[in-house]
């Protein structure tokens, strides 16, 4: 039977059996071929980069954000603020453009960037507008009515929600409005929202305090003054040019 099993082994060297592994050896066309990468399922993703070619193609990049469900408050607030400052850059360049266009007498051409200019600063409106409410309505969904939280916010943002409070904790009955406007620790240049809810409540005459037991908190007294005569609502406020963010 040895001259036998000498017969199988040279069928297998010469027509490529299975070896002992149990495993088919490659042929030279298979080895030759490349290997497909592996699937992955990457958590997030970021929208493909268009072309940077002029206003209209460069804003297209603002679009970009992170696509996953699961991302935090601090996540979809950054990045709603960071396209409404890039839409306000585009807007600074367009109209910096457009002052370059009518020196050199090109009005055609300044009239677009003017247009596109004004078409940024609409975007960015509405994308602050977005950022500010969503912002406000996550720190304070857990509030009563007569507390605000104000983090997140710019001054004017955090002025005109705080005037929407105190009517509406007004005409709840309440007699203080806790209003959170941190200690402007991390404040370019020092706290901005304590000042300008100061002088919104002084301009309403209402008496402000800082609560004893967080210097991060002001309280509002929703009665007015008895000894100052009644301003119409909004007088002497300052213009929004005038707000410092």
């Amino acid at each position: 039977m040895a001259w036998f099993q000498w017969i199988i082994d040279i069928f297998r060297a010469l027509f490529g059996g299975d070896d002992d592994s149990g495993q088919r050896p490659y042929s030279r066309r298979e080895a030759s071929q490349p290997k497909r990468p592996a699937q992955t399922n990457p958590q997030y993703r970021t929208q493909p980069r268009q072309p940077e070619s002029g206003f209209d193609d460069n804003v297209n990049l603002l679009k970009e954000s992170l696509t996953y469900d699961s991302r935090s408050a601090e996540q979809k607030y950054t990045a709603l603020r960071d396209r409404a400052r890039a839409y306000g850059d585009a807007m600074a360049q367009c109209y910096e453009d457009r002052n370059v266009a009518r020196r050199s007498r090109d009005f055609t051409k300044a009239t677009r960037l003017n247009l596109q200019g004004e078409k940024y600063a609409a975007e960015q409106e509405r994308l602050d507008k977005k950022a500010s409410e969503w912002i406000f309505k996550v720190n304070n969904k857990d509030r009563t009515p007569n507390e605000l939280d104000l983090h997140g916010l710019y001054v004017k943002e955090a002025v005109r929600f705080t005037e929407d409070a105190i009517i509406a904790a007004q005409k709840n009955g309440y007699s203080q409005l806790r209003v959170i406007v941190g200690k402007g620790l991390h404040s370019q240049g020092g706290a901005k929202l304590r000042p300008a809810i100061e002088d919104l409540a002084a301009q309403l005459q209402l008496v402000s305090a800082t609560d004893p037991r967080n210097a991060g908190v002001l309280i509002l007294t929703l009665q007015r003054k008895p000894s100052q005569a009644t301003k119409p609502r909004g007088e002497g406020k300052r213009s929004p040019e005038e707000w410092i963010w």
